[in-house]
């Protein structure tokens, strides 16, 4: 159970909480690599769908006109154009329409192909990636792309600069198994330390260090994939691919995307916190609004009041109406001294805190009893009440002192190991 008092960004934390911190580097495979395969499948499937004379005149169509619109753009601009047409397209496309191109074209209605390019194969809207996995993820699929190509989707939305698009478009990576097991050839359980930061450009970036061990195999890795993409991938999913520019030794990377700096100090502290052994599932997730906390307060005082008020009556009754007052009085003294001091600290009263103070005006009436039993001791031996008054002071003095230093040490040892209510 995780308790987390004042969030204002719920999404964020259900993220933060859901992640298993699985860092993952893949090498990729170009996109002019997968391009052919994926028209290949394209008409394979629409062909096995029933549709094998129209398929052949409308693919074909399909594919020159994407090669000359697109043809070895790997811009930024030519992105963007990619972007706005696919979206456009969507826009504009009725149902039936829809339908139709599914038939004809179950893949390049949905997915706009990067003929040339590093590991970004085609770019889909977000309502249409369920459509793109049935196509790349189907028996017919896995006859056509090699074994070793993963098809996965990037993180974020691409932000192209356009309003039409933005929120909207995510890519489509193609990672390149190269491991006998099938899993990334590096991870990160190599990952010692790691922190957000600012890349060259001045965008949110990830700095991180390897260890030994991470750091060689990440520069073998680095120096076989020169001027190709190597693929970050967290729980399934591509933040980025950059091109290796340069082999990189003494383990010291840096991890670039479509990041915000929220982004990159979460993903930091997901990778400062370790790999998870097993995903989080959130079963039951509840919102407490202010009524349940303001009843919960008023619930509070009122026990503070009914105690603060018991006390006060009962060493009035127990010592006489002055000596019972002049206690009483010493006890608002210590409520008020205890509430200033949790006010500069900007402290929280939380329902521990309330009944923590509940229980300190209590033991605070130990001393009370301890100075005004040793002064009935005085009285009796015979003493006159000056002197017994005098004698009580500062003969109590030292047992209320251990007991307070007692009390301190016990509470800084509940405020550093202590967990929720404990801690409150």
């Amino acid at each position: 159970m995780v308790e987390m008092p004042g969030v204002k960004e719920p999404e964020r934390v259900r993220k933060l909480l859901q992640g298993s911190a699985n860092l993952e580097f893949w090498e990729t495979y170009n996109s002019q690599e997968i391009a052919p395969l994926l028209s290949q499948l394209n008409q394979k499937y629409a062909a096995l769908n029933g549709n094998a004379a129209a398929d052949t005149t409308a693919v074909a169509a399909n594919d020159s006109t994407a090669v000359a619109e697109a043809a070895a753009d790997t811009t930024k601009a030519a992105t963007t154009d990619l972007a706005a047409k696919l979206a456009k397209k969507d826009s504009k496309a009725t149902n039936i329409e829809k339908e139709q191109a599914l038939k004809v074209n179950p893949l390049f209605s949905v997915l706009q192909p990067v003929p040339q390019g590093l590991a970004i194969v085609g770019y889909a809207n977000a309502r249409d990636t369920a459509q793109v996995n049935k196509v790349i993820y189907s028996d017919i699929a896995a006859t056509i792309l090699p074994a070793e190509c993963k098809l996965r989707w990037g993180a974020k939305a691409e932000d192209f600069g356009g309003e039409n698009t933005k929120g909207d478009i995510f890519a489509l990576y193609a990672l390149k198994v190269t491991e006998p097991n099938g899993r990334a050839p590096l991870e990160g359980d190599v990952i010692t330390s790691s922190k957000d930061d600012f890349d060259q450009m001045g965008h949110p970036s990830v700095s991180m260090q390897m260890n030994s061990d991470g750091a060689r195999r990440w520069s073998q890795i680095t120096k076989q994939n020169i001027g190709r993409g190597v693929a970050i991938v967290l729980d399934d999913a591509v933040y980025s691919a950059p091109r290796i520019l340069t082999q990189i030794d003494g383990g010291n990377s840096q991890i670039t995307g479509n990041f915000t700096i929220e982004d990159t100090k979460d993903l930091a502290n997901t990778l400062n916190s370790g790999k998870m052994p097993a995903p989080t599932r959130i079963v039951q997730e509840e919102v407490v609004g202010p009524s349940l906390g303001a009843q919960s307060i008023k619930q509070g005082i009122m026990s503070f009041i009914v105690a603060f008020v018991l006390l006060m009556i009962y060493m009035i009754m127990l010592y006489g109406f002055i000596p019972g007052i002049l206690a009483d009085i010493a006890l608002l003294f210590n409520l008020f001294f205890t509430l200033g001091i949790l006010t500069s600290f900007q402290a929280a009263l939380t329902m521990p805190g309330i009944a923590g103070i509940v229980l300190t005006l209590g033991t605070a009436v130990d001393a009370n009893v301890l100075i005004y039993e040793r002064i009935k001791e005085e009285l009796k031996h015979g003493l006159g009440l000056k002197e017994a008054l005098q004698k009580g002071y500062a003969n109590a003095f030292s047992a209320i002192f251990d007991s307070n230093v007692t009390s301190l040490i016990t509470g800084f040892i509940l405020l550093f190991f202590g967990t929720g209510p404990v801690k409150g």
